[in-house]
């Protein structure tokens, strides 16, 4: 957050927040949480100079009145009101309520989620409609609200009036999708989340499984420049009857994937580049509308298994180690899969075309799954 304190951005309380004196003991109160507690001197002071200064003069004020050394206070009073917005005590001053309207709303259905996103920063509005612009528009109260403001020097994202953070510009759109994809996969239903990428080309459709680094996005990418329909590239929702569901986010490529896709979409490189928690920096592959297709078991399983210097080969996979493949990053918020569901998904997958793809040269690997379909 260091970009954003030097930008010397002003922040208050939030409304339903209130501080107050009793017996001489500073209290505050959060009607949200229903929670009362009392702060000590040294919060009380970075409290009553946040209120009419910027952290950096709050935290000359410490060293005025309480003695601290200089970095010493700058740290305790950034590192207090880092908690206090993180905890939706306080929040960046300025106005926060955006009237909807087309020039400052997404209305995104995101899976079962329907998301409204208000910006009224232009540039950060069209990225996000760049990224996220494949998922429908939606009709009705939404059941997850994102704000978006912009600093001086960075963007503060809201859920409803809790202030999540300030990130910079690169950061926004990674923390975005991962914040989307935490409130998606916290949906309970009957069924779970399967990581992999999900892709259609005529009657076939094929699922590609890997571990992280296998190649998923990269071939899912290239599949999709070879002429089939990319519906998911890392999130597959499993219904109750072992249907398969997509949900199309728009693939996240690493460094060292541009080059390999540089001549297959070029337009990818043009992307700008985003920067993920995790410290990886990725281009995002926007993604048009999905074609809408029947959900169903796939016909094609796919384990990736990338080898340096390997021929390009499908060798015959047993479906109880494709099952096994399938759950080992399954994920539920129930908790646990129904025996029905097992029963079904084992029925099913049972009479798919299960493959482990050794490969090293990506244009070998897309030729090889053709001829998978071609032959099914």
């Amino acid at each position: 957050m260091n970009a954003v304190w030097k930008a010397q951005d002003r922040f208050r309380p939030a409304p339903t927040v209130r501080r107050v004196l009793l017996g001489g003991r500073s209290l505050v109160f959060c009607e949200r949480r229903q929670q009362l507690f009392e702060l000590n001197r040294t919060a009380d002071l970075i409290w009553r100079a946040l209120l009419e200064e910027s952290p950096p003069r709050a935290a000359r004020r410490l060293c005025a009145e309480l003695g601290f050394d200089p970095d010493q206070a700058l740290a305790l009073a950034q590192g207090q009101l880092e908690q206090w917005l993180d905890e939706g005590l306080w929040r960046p001053a300025g106005p926060q309520k955006l009237a909807p309207s087309a020039e400052t709303e997404l209305r995104l259905a995101v899976d079962g989620l329907k998301v409204q996103i208000l910006c009224a920063d232009r540039e950060t509005r069209e990225r996000l409609h760049a990224v996220f612009g494949q998922f429908p528009a939606f009709a009705g109260a939404p059941t997850l609200r994102l704000g978006i403001t912009a600093g001086a020097d960075g963007m503060h994202l809201f859920e409803g009036d809790r202030h999540l953070g300030a990130l910079t510009r690169q950061t926004l759109i990674p923390q975005v999708k991962a914040l989307l994809t935490e409130r998606v996969t916290g949906q309970s239903f009957a069924g779970f989340f399967a990581h992999g990428a999900l892709l259609a080309k005529g009657r076939t459709l094929a699922m590609l499984s890997g571990a992280p680094g296998a190649g998923k996005s990269t071939l899912a990418l290239a599949l999709q420049a070879a002429g089939w329909s990319l519906l998911a590239d890392d999130l597959i929702r499993v219904d109750g009857a072992a249907r398969f569901h997509g949900i199309p986010f728009a693939p996240a490529t690493k460094a060292g994937a541009w080059p390999l896709l540089a001549a297959l979409r070029p337009e990818l490189m043009r992307e700008p580049v985003e920067l993920r928690s995790d410290g990886q920096t990725v281009r995002y592959a926007p993604l048009a509308p999905p074609p809408a297709l029947k959900p169903r078991t796939p016909d094609l399983f796919i384990a990736l298994a990338r080898q340096p210097g390997a021929a390009a080969q499908a060798q015959p996979m047993d479906p109880v180690e494709a099952l096994s493949a399938l759950l080992g990053e399954a994920f539920s918020a129930r908790g646990r899969l129904s025996a029905d569901l097992m029963v079904r998904l084992a029925r099913r997958l049972g009479q798919a075309h299960c493959r482990r793809l050794i490969y090293s040269a990506l244009p070998e690997a897309v030729d090889t799954i053709e001829a998978l379909a071609r032959a099914l």
